[in-house]
């Protein structure tokens, strides 16, 4: 690791430290049953996983060379319980609507936060016989949102292409950019049907609870009103020989940017 790069590690860790601050105390001023309660606990939580994330980042290459084999795996391990606990927050947005869930915004790695996401999917991809691949242009530059809505419409992406594909195909995760913003797509080779109506925004009391079987809808209607409130569009596309594509067009960070709570 250069000076750089440990550096902004460290920098990293500072910042994520002041947030789960800032969260802690915003949680401290509301009343408890708030349906904000469990947005700011998402955020807090997120800043206490980053700064862990920063930290393995400097003890794993503070370490490379330790003559104990075990110790990478143990970092790995701890890596591991990060992704878990970073896919159960996006559980806490099933007893907060998406209307009153507070955003805060921030510049995010959005590369990062997509291939952590496609980490955390790969091993039970694996036991299904399908394949994740994972593409990135170079260098793409932060997005401008909510570190916890982001995940949450990441995880809900590669749910519902997993949960659709066929055994031994493949769901590509592509990040490109382009004018307005970084464009994520994820595609998959299952049976296309007509999803094109999940992304169709229901009625107000259609969010308040999932339907019965739990579907998929319910989720890429939270997540496309998340993203909607920072700014971003959701779309869907049919695959020629069947298969569906959703893609997410989410804004760039300026430089002039800092983070706020909506």
């Amino acid at each position: 690791m250069t000076t750089e790069a440990r550096s902004a590690a460290i920098g990293a860790i500072e910042v994520a430290v002041a947030h789960l601050a800032d969260a802690l105390e915003e949680l401290d001023r509301i009343p408890v049953g708030d349906p904000s309660t469990s947005g700011l606990m998402a955020h807090a939580l997120t800043s206490y996983l980053s700064v862990g994330n920063a930290t393995l980042d400097l003890l794993a290459d503070t370490l490379k060379e330790h003559p104990d084999p075990e110790v990478p795996i143990w970092i790995a391990g701890l890596r591991h319980l990060g992704n878990l606990m970073q896919h159960t927050l996006g559980r806490l947005l099933q007893v907060s609507p998406p209307g009153k869930f507070p955003l805060r915004f921030e510049a995010v790695d959005i590369a990062r936060l997509m291939k952590r996401a496609c980490d955390y999917y790969a091993s039970g991809a694996e036991r299904k016989r399908i394949g994740i691949v994972y593409r990135s242009a170079d260098n793409v530059p932060p997005v401008w949102g909510d570190r916890v809505a982001i995940a949450v419409l990441a995880d809900n992406l590669l749910s519902q292409a997993l949960s659709h594909s066929r055994e031994d195909g493949i769901v590509l995760v592509q990040l490109v950019t382009g004018p307005g913003g970084v464009v994520c797509s994820v595609c998959d080779a299952g049976h296309c049907h007509d999803r094109a109506s999940d992304v169709r925004r229901p009625s107000a009391a259609a969010l308040q609870e999932p339907p019965d079987d739990g579907a998929s809808m319910f989720g890429l209607s939270i997540a496309s009103e998340l993203l909607g409130r920072m700014g971003g569009q959701l779309w869907f596309e049919a695959q020629a020989g069947g298969g569906a594509c959703y893609s997410y067009r989410i804004p760039y960070a300026s430089s002039e940017s800092g983070t706020r709570f909506i």
